[in-house]
């Protein structure tokens, strides 16, 4: 277990594999990575917009002032990118079924319906 040779490595990774199991990964198809690559950015967005809530409350008028303009502009940028998200599973139809079967679900909005692991099964 301790020499570095090919056939030891491939000997320990069989035994981990029968041993622990590991579920089996598929790669993401082109539409569910770029899903993925935009609800990561809408995150992103999101979690700038409340940081810059919070600056806010803090802040002086004039530091206020401009919080607020960048808060607008975070606000604009999150409603484009909920409208590139929804266009962009509208336009798959792989992605369009999924996401509507779980928004048949109590609770599972947009957001949810459109994680890409969600759609992936």
């Amino acid at each position: 277990m301790l020499a570095k040779t090919d056939p030891l490595d491939a000997q320990l990774l069989r035994r981990f594999g029968l041993q622990m199991k590991p579920r089996l990964h598929r790669a993401l198809d082109e539409a569910a990575a770029t899903l993925r690559e935009l609800l990561d950015y809408r995150r992103q967005i999101s979690d700038q917009l409340v940081a810059t809530g919070n600056r806010c409350e803090l802040a002086g008028r004039i530091l206020r002032e401009r919080l607020e303009i960048l808060r607008a502009l975070l606000a604009t940028e999150l409603e484009q990118t909920d409208a590139l998200i929804k266009t962009h599973i509208h336009e798959d139809d792989r992605l369009r079924t999924k996401a509507a079967r779980l928004r048949e679900l109590q609770g599972a909005g947009p957001v949810l319906a459109g994680h890409p692991a969600r759609l992936r099964a």
